[in-house]
């Protein structure tokens, strides 16, 4: 885990610069102090739970970050040519290849998220991100999406769903 200079951010180990921030990040990372039980100064130390194994180098994935923590609970690699990301609802036959509501016991806040809220396509050379109708609100970067829009996504763009849910694209 490597941790920002700037504002103390928990990125993954391949990140170049910081997924809160922008700043550029240390090429090695950072290790985490251990919590002492006896002298140590609370101020310095930096002690976060262990994250999900990261995906295999050369892999792209999407990681979803907890709420109100800066760390990564999931990653999800991309392994096929779409995805549905929401929550799901067996009412209504919604099986999302993503489901958000299934992190909630790891800090992600979904319930912002649509049921169908978006769907990531392998194009020939991008990813493209389709913010499907019906959504609670998207921003990829800084652009505001609604529902019915498709961009092309990157390796390092950082996505949020329905105000709340934070994830950013990434190649290992």
């Amino acid at each position: 885990m490597k941790i920002c200079p700037a504002c103390q951010e928990s990125n993954h180990n391949a990140a170049e610069f910081c997924l809160l921030c922008g700043a550029p990040l240390p090429a090695t990372p950072r290790p985490l102090s251990p919590a002492t039980a006896a002298g140590g100064d609370p101020g310095d130390l930096l002690v976060l739970p262990a994250g999900p194994p990261e995906p295999s180098p050369g892999s792209l994935a999407l990681a979803i970050y907890h709420d109100e923590e800066p760390r990564v609970v999931h990653y999800h690699p991309i392994e096929t040519d779409t995805l549905l990301i929401g929550r799901e609802d067996p009412a209504r036959h919604v099986f999302p290849d993503i489901d958000l509501d299934s992190l909630s016991q790891d800090g992600v806040s979904a319930h912002h998220v649509s049921r169908q809220h978006a769907r990531l396509t392998r194009r020939r050379v991008h990813l493209e991100l389709e913010v499907l109708p019906g959504s609670t609100g998207t921003q990829v970067n800084r652009s505001l999406l609604r529902g019915g829009d498709a961009i092309p996504v990157h390796a390092g763009d950082r996505i949020i769903l329905g105000g709340k849910v934070r994830m950013k694209l990434i190649q290992f």
